[in-house]
């Protein structure tokens, strides 16, 4: 069966539109049963295009969440939704720190706040992790325009405030270059470098590009440009991603127990490599608090309980207002 006739099939599902209805009835929590395979996929990807409220989705781990999105990719619909991973290996350690996946969550909490994502799939470990505060975000976001009046000086200084380095050529997060007319910048939001080309002071095209073979990738009417949220906004103040989405958030989690579980191990991690680190300064703060930087399971969970919540894994922990079974099957060998 073809992706369309898939998707046409799932449309019409009497479970299906029960759950859109349901979606719309304050005060509920819902549980859907018999979702297999693909089909949690195809239930995202369709109640996302019928209602106009992001959806949340917190999946058991890492791998979870990334065969979802691949699920995604496979409908050809990739870019319905953001992957939010986490960004480091242990807390406390620069050595640890992902570059892809700081890049992968500056991407998405851009596309948050631009509203240019429908369904954001992460994972217990990546929300233990909090995210600046949308209004420290603002302040330290640049957008472009084509038409736009632009100073050359001023851009140069004011990627040096974000923390770029000025090099001859691009290739990596966090560089730009200055060539004339031309400014090439890589962004911490961006999956490839940008191309600003001017005219006089008028900004008179904007193209990603491959870093590789420098050739044209796609055209942009606008750009939004910002540094690396991990290293440049230390001392901004921290908030969990359910308080940096939007209040009518739809919140799908596969299993809110082990979530919370999860989170707990993770915090005391953090909390054991915070003391660590006092102890071989003699005391001295030479970084953040836990509470700072990090979530616990009960200011996650006292979060969650502001968000309308869908459970859809094998055990239920909530009381629903309402159960639905979609009674799929899985597909034999």
């Amino acid at each position: 069966m073809k992706v369309k006739e898939a998707i046409s099939v799932f449309e019409n599902d009497p479970m299906l539109n029960l759950l859109l209805a349901k979606i719309n009835e304050p005060r509920t929590n819902i549980k859907l049963k018999g979702l297999v395979g693909s089909s949690d996929a195809l239930t995202l990807l369709i109640t996302s295009e019928r209602i106009n409220q992001p959806i949340l989705v917190i999946m058991h781990d890492k791998e979870d969440a990334s065969l979802l999105v691949n699920d995604f990719f496979n409908l050809k619909k990739s870019r319905i939704a953001s992957f939010f991973p986490t960004s480091y290996k242990k807390p406390y350690q620069p050595e640890s720190i992902d570059n892809a996946n700081i890049l992968q969550r500056s991407e998405t909490l851009t596309n948050i706040l631009n509203e240019e994502t429908k369904i954001i799939v992460t994972y217990p470990e990546a929300l233990v992790e909090k995210v600046v505060n949308k209004r420290a975000l603002l302040k330290n976001f640049f957008k472009a325009n084509i038409g736009e009046l632009v100073d050359i000086p001023f851009l140069s200084e004011l990627f040096s405030t974000f923390g770029f380095q000025s090099t001859d050529f691009v290739y990596e997060p966090g560089q730009f270059a200055v060539r004339g007319g031309i400014i090439d910048v890589f962004s911490f939001s961006s999956e490839f470098p940008l191309r600003i080309e001017l005219f006089g002071n008028e900004i008179e095209s904007i193209r990603t590009f491959d870093p590789e073979t420098q050739l044209s990738k796609k055209s942009l009417q606008w750009v939004s440009i910002m540094p690396n949220t991990h290293t440049q906004l230390l001392k901004e103040e921290r908030i969990s991603l359910l308080e940096y989405l939007s209040e009518d958030t739809l919140v799908w989690i596969k299993d809110l127990r082990e979530t919370q579980d999860i989170i707990t191990k993770a915090f005391e991690r953090a909390a054991n490599s915070f003391q660590a680190i006092l102890s071989i300064s003699n005391n001295t703060q030479v970084v953040q608090s836990p509470s700072l930087l990090y979530e616990t399971s009960k200011s996650f969970t006292s979060n969650l309980k502001k968000q309308k919540i869908i459970e859809f894994g094998k055990r239920s922990f909530l009381s629903p207002t309402f159960k639905i079974d979609f009674n799929n099957k899985p597909q034999p060998l």
